[in-house]
């Protein structure tokens, strides 16, 4: 009987770990790239520029980098993909 108990808690236990990392990734902070248009996770963010008293986040330091030479670009235009290496 102890073992099944100790079973049963065991699945209660990965069942919980599992619904927590559900919830965790599904109630992430998000913002958009104002580059790439890419979903980031803002909590996790490693490139970040402040433009105006804003935080932006980046996917990557290639898009933070196009961004900080011409903000005002991708704040009126949106989006515009990729930028080239």
């Amino acid at each position: 009987m102890d073992t099944e108990r100790a079973i049963s808690q065991h699945r209660v236990g990965e069942a919980e770990g599992i619904l927590m990392r559900h919830i965790r990734l599904n109630t992430m902070t998000k913002a958009v790239d104002p580059v790439c248009g890419m979903e980031v996770d803002t909590e996790r963010a490693v490139h970040k520029a402040v433009y105006k008293g804003k935080v932006y986040y980046f996917c990557s330091s290639h898009c933070k980098r196009a961004f900080e030479r011409d903000p005002e670009k991708y704040l009126k235009l949106g989006p515009q993909g990729m930028p080239a290496l």
